[in-house]
């Protein structure tokens, strides 16, 4: 992370993080000067507050750019954060292999996505032990229940039609 800090494309970046924060914490400074002033206003107590918060953040978000730098540097000394499995379970990083990178759920199966696109084969429905009559016949009855609490529904002396009135 030291050698970060010393590359010529990043001295702009460090330097513009540093004249960030010291003109927020003084521009909070002067609006805290101005709140105190006889025409000042809770605006102004307002704009105390938010120009520090500016500051910090760009703080933040500067060590958050530099940590993602040298994990993507060096992934070796990265955490590693989650493996997924074949079974969807989340492995720690002592059981799982150095060389793993991790990767989130939605990932995993986007890459599983392409894969099958670039291969050609559509996924395959799951296998059904139960004959196509048997499924056919189940399907008609639960359509007939379906079509019966229908018909009850639509039945003047259906607690339904008595709610609507």
């Amino acid at each position: 992370m030291r050698d970060l800090l010393l590359r010529p494309r990043w001295l702009v970046l460090h330097l513009l993080t540093l004249v960030i924060v010291l003109a927020s914490f003084r521009l909070g400074w002067w609006q805290w000067d101005r709140f105190q002033s006889i025409d000042g206003r809770g605006l102004n107590l307002g704009y105390t507050v938010l120009w520090p918060f500016i500051g910090l953040f760009t703080a933040y978000a500067w060590w958050r750019l530099l940590r993602m730098e040298a994990e993507r540097a060096d992934p070796a000394q990265a955490p590693l954060q989650a493996v997924l499995e074949d079974d969807g379970d989340q492995v720690t990083a002592a059981a799982a292999p150095a060389t793993a990178r991790p990767v989130s759920a939605r990932a995993a199966a986007a890459e599983a996505q392409l894969a099958r696109l670039r291969s050609g084969s559509e996924p395959r429905a799951p296998e059904n032990d139960q004959p196509a009559q048997d499924r056919d016949s189940g399907l008609a009855e639960y359509n007939e229940y379906l079509a019966a609490l229908r018909r009850a529904d639509e039945r003047p002396d259906s607690p339904a039609q008595m709610e609507a009135t």
